[in-house]
């Protein structure tokens, strides 16, 4: 390189370099869900009228919720998660619908008490 001014002549050799720029940034993470939208994955499971065993049909649902649950209980390990069940007048509305009118159910995160039917 060689630089002219007033003062004279300067001679000098230079080596440049050039690198690539680093790559940008990634993209910002997908805003994480909340515990309660997380526990709005899990589906209910439905018994047949006074039967205990679990139908055939709610296994793979059962199962999707058992990995939800582990899911959600990973990414929220401090999080309480109380599993409740309540009977209701799916299988027989005729006996069970004046008291499922009258004593509405509550929500799946409510209190554990639970109301007596209606004696006829």
């Amino acid at each position: 390189m060689t630089a002219t001014g007033a003062g004279g002549d300067a001679v000098a050799a230079v080596t440049v370099y050039v690198t690539n720029p680093p790559p940008p940034p990634p993209p910002p993470a997908a805003p994480k869900a909340s515990l309660e939208q997380r526990l709005g994955e899990v589906q209910d499971i439905l018994f047949d009228y006074d039967k205990s065993e679990v139908r055939e049909d709610a296994r793979a649902v059962l199962q999707r919720n058992a990995d939800v649950l582990k899911a959600i209980l990973s990414d929220f390990p401090s999080a309480v998660v109380t599993i409740e069940a309540i009977a209701t007048s799916v299988a027989r509305p005729n006996i069970t619908s004046a008291w499922a009118t009258a004593v509405p159910l509550p929500p799946r995160s409510s209190s554990r008490r639970s109301a007596s039917p209606p004696t006829a």
